[in-house]
């Protein structure tokens, strides 16, 4: 509850948008999970960790398009991600 009343003031803030992505995951909540991942790296391209949950995530869902221009993002970023499939 802290966390959801913290990101109503803070709508913007990478680390509590992962944290609530994280927690929709746990719910099953995919899609609730995609939008807090999206809307914090859409704030803040360098947020890793929410960008590598949400690219982790689509993955899982077999959303590779989805997840490409994330990887590529990362690696212009100077990141060497794999991600292994099956």
């Amino acid at each position: 509850r802290e966390l959801l009343e913290f990101l109503r003031k803070h709508s913007t803030h990478a680390n509590g948008l992962n944290d609530l992505g994280c927690y929709h995951i746990d719910r099953g909540e995919t899609e609730h999970a995609i939008q807090c991942f999206t809307q914090a790296v859409s704030n803040h391209p360098s947020a890793f960790t929410a960008r590598l949950n949400l690219i982790r995530l689509l993955c899982d869902i077999k959303r590779y398009p989805d997840a490409r221009p994330h990887l590529e993002a990362l690696a212009k970023q100077g990141f060497n991600v794999r991600v292994h499939v099956g």
